[in-house]
């Protein structure tokens, strides 16, 4: 990661996720892990196996930048590739603006 860079873990779906800068990169939904990959290099790390697919965490609701595999066919090869390839497309993503809290 670059200087400046921060990485933080939190809940999502009520499973672990990771941020940089506060942009999602990578998680896990239920047996499957999902990572974001830009919407033209989807095609081809399809081609690549079988095993990846768009996730859509409610049927129906597709989550565009993200890919997922099942955590159980674990191709650890493949999901370190996944991982890289998501990191490097979301450490030039600008900086998210935090959310601040209404006052009560």
């Amino acid at each position: 990661m670059t200087k400046g860079t921060t990485c933080d873990a939190k809940k999502m779906f009520g499973y672990p996720v990771v941020f940089i800068n506060g942009n999602m990169l990578a998680g896990i939904f239920a047996t499957r892990l999902f990572f974001r990959i830009p919407i033209g290099d989807q095609a081809g790390w399809k081609a690549r196996s079988g095993d990846i697919r768009g996730f859509e965490p409610v049927a129906g609701r597709a989550m565009k930048e993200y890919l997922e595999i099942s955590a159980l066919d674990a191709n650890l090869p493949l999901m370190k590739e996944l991982m890289a390839a998501s990191a490097g497309y979301v450490q030039v993503l600008p900086e998210k603006a935090k959310k601040t809290q209404k006052g009560r």
